[in-house]
């Protein structure tokens, strides 16, 4: 490592690693991610004609480090065929969520209009990108986008109808408490 790029780091790391654990909030993850972004602007320094954009290029490294960091997260390795299949119960969509909620998620995603309905599946669980959805579809990308938004809304509402959520700070669900109510019994059995 050079003289020139060592003090540039030293400049930027304290911020940069503020910056990546406040959009990141898991201390290790965020250490994870600011190695990489080191990495990366090592390697890219001296390929950098322009130093005095080299602020905006740490960041935006460290941005796209980022989002691959939540696509990562995000995939779910299986695919469906008309419905979610078994597999898709059968494993946790996360640490916090049992395969009772899994269950229950499976049904309402299952009672939601399909203008809804379909573009989530293609996009949160086959792991399509936008650009495929749209294609699939045929809607726009815009229109993919947010068709998944509001469905993700709808999905929301109806599992607060059906269930009460205990969070931790994160934001995790750490406990939930079924209602007693139809719906609930309609998608919990």
């Amino acid at each position: 490592m050079n003289d020139e790029f060592e003090k540039l780091w030293t400049l930027y790391q304290n911020r940069l690693l503020e910056y990546i654990m406040d959009k990141v909030q898991n201390k290790y993850d965020a250490e994870d991610i600011f190695q990489e972004v080191f990495i990366k602007v090592n390697q890219s320094f001296y390929n950098i004609s322009d130093k005095s954009s080299i602020q905006s290029y740490i960041y935006k490294a460290a941005k796209n480090t980022i989002i691959d960091y939540y696509r990562k997260k995000r995939e779910i390795p299986i695919g469906i065929e008309g419905d979610i299949s078994e597999e898709f119960i059968s494993n946790e969509l996360s640490d916090n969520i049992s395969k009772e909620m899994a269950y229950c998620l499976r049904n309402i995603l299952n009672d939601l209009p399909e203008k809804y309905q379909k573009p989530i599946k293609l996009y949160d669980i086959d792991g399509k990108k936008h650009k495929e959805v749209s294609k699939q579809l045929m809607i726009s990308i815009s229109g993919s986008k947010t068709r998944i938004q509001r469905g993700r809304q709808k999905l929301k509402k109806m599992l607060f109808k059906c269930c009460d959520f205990e969070f931790d700070a994160m934001g995790n669900v750490i406990n939930y408490k079924k209602k007693n109510n139809d719906l609930c019994k309609k998608w919990c059995k």
